[in-house]
């Protein structure tokens, strides 16, 4: 039993494909097979039923999964405590972003990375909240950068940055003349959304007790705070953007953004991980690159 063999199961039961699973571990399919072949031989039982499209691991399989990822765990710590010692901050990183910080981050982020720490294989990726979790819980990813109260009790959060709340108001609205909005606002009158997944949207609704009218004759959710800037002036309506996001705004739209009074109209970004995650010096200094851009926040 090695290692890799555990490697190459992992990656078989999370992609649901051998040969996906192989592309990922940068091996040909047949050597990919043949490893997990002889591992199964070797304990003598089966781990994964090969019947089913996709791939899933059989009840053994899932048990010996569990255990694997323990191992390798258990494993990879080994390297990370020497590079710890030797101060080396090197290898891959894989992180995944909301798509609500993404576009205002993410382009600060890579190039500070890429330039301080040049042995660093960084990847990033662009995923709502629930696929980060189930990312961090495969192991897909190392960590993920989200809005604090959506992951469960087995992954670890570290607070980034707080980042409140504003109202973004088309001049044509009743509400337009207010220099403050109130969280009753928005509660009562429309507000555009972004679609479900992402949990900006969650933390609006809940924060205003707000629910979607069935009754209305339009019913717009969008997919990005900049479409929901969009649409929210071409409907004469109100929506809630990201403290972040102001500075992207341009000098035109600046009259229709408002701070909202409540000092809970806010989110609480982290830095995520799962239990089964290592890279501890990575990770660090990924930290403070994402704690250097926060506070830069206008």
């Amino acid at each position: 039993m090695t290692i890799a063999q555990l490697e190459y199961l992992i990656a078989v039961a999370n992609y649901g494909s051998f040969s996906t699973a192989a592309e990922k571990c940068f091996v040909t399919q047949p050597s990919l097979s043949i490893q997990i072949k002889n591992l199964e031989d070797e304990l003598g039982v089966i781990l994964l039923d090969r019947s089913r499209k996709p791939v899933v691991p059989t009840e053994t399989g899932n048990l010996i999964i569990e255990q694997a990822q323990e191992a390798i765990y258990s494993f990879s710590k080994i390297k990370d405590c020497i590079d710890s010692i030797k101060g080396t901050i090197a290898g891959e990183l894989r992180v995944a972003i909301i798509p609500t910080i993404a576009p205002y981050w993410v382009h600060r982020l890579a190039p500070a990375i890429i330039k301080k720490y040049p042995q660093v294989r960084l990847y990033i990726n662009e995923m709502i909240t629930p696929n980060i979790i189930e990312s961090l819980h495969k192991g897909q990813i190392d960590v993920g950068i989200l809005a604090e109260g959506f992951v469960p009790s087995d992954i670890q959060e570290e607070k980034i940055a707080s980042d409140a709340f504003f109202a973004f108001i088309s001049p044509q609205h009743p509400l337009s003349d207010k220099k403050e909005i109130e969280l009753s606002d928005l509660k009562n009158h429309k507000i555009i959304l972004l679609t479900e997944g992402h949990c900006f949207r969650d933390q609006v609704m809940s924060l205003c007790s707000y629910s979607k009218r069935e009754n209305q004759s339009l019913t717009i959710e969008c997919g990005s705070i900049e479409t929901l800037i969009r649409i929210t002036l071409s409907t004469k309506a109100m929506t809630v953007i990201p403290q972040m996001a102001l500075p992207y705004i341009g000098e035109k739209l600046r009259p229709c953004i408002r701070p909202i009074k409540e000092k809970e109209a806010h989110r609480v970004i982290t830095l995520a991980r799962g239990k089964h995650t290592v890279k501890n010096s990575l990770i660090h200094a990924l930290k403070m690159e994402l704690l250097e851009i926060a506070s830069s926040l206008p």
